[in-house]
């Protein structure tokens, strides 16, 4: 329903990233959506990376990142290994437990907000019926 425009517009907008449309083989328009603030993505690796090592709740936002990696199985993109990855999968998994997506916390109690949560839940699902119950 035309989501990806909007966030990639709104993402243009607050100068998160810049359109750029390329000409390939001198027919084919194609839009790359670079970088151009760095410091947004650097703030939410810092928020991510608190919250995997402080144990204390995160915010919304940071537990609903948390949870989408930890539920669309990205934990490698982290970048940790050994034991260090062990630890930030657990996290996530807490954190994962805190939104309300295992665990004893209903979607009600969760921190957070409901149409997230509904988001976050189909997705979790398009990626079981597609890799299999972890």
């Amino acid at each position: 329903h035309g989501l990806r425009d909007r966030i990639l517009t709104d993402l243009c907008g607050r100068g998160v990233v810049r359109d750029v449309e390329e000409t390939e083989l001198d027919f084919i328009h194609v839009h790359r959506y670079p970088v151009a603030d760095p410091s947004v993505e650097a703030d939410i690796r810092q928020r991510l990376a608190e919250a995997l090592t402080s144990g204390q709740l995160p915010d919304e936002r940071t537990a609903a990142l948390a949870t989408l990696v930890a539920v669309l199985r990205m934990e490698p993109a982290l970048g940790l290994t050994g034991p260090a990855a062990e630890d930030a999968g657990r996290r996530l998994e807490e954190i994962a437990a805190g939104a309300g997506f295992s665990g004893s916390v209903s979607l009600d109690d969760s921190v957070v907000r409901p149409s997230i949560s509904l988001v976050i839940a189909a997705l979790g699902q398009a990626v079981d019926a597609a890799l299999g119950k972890r």
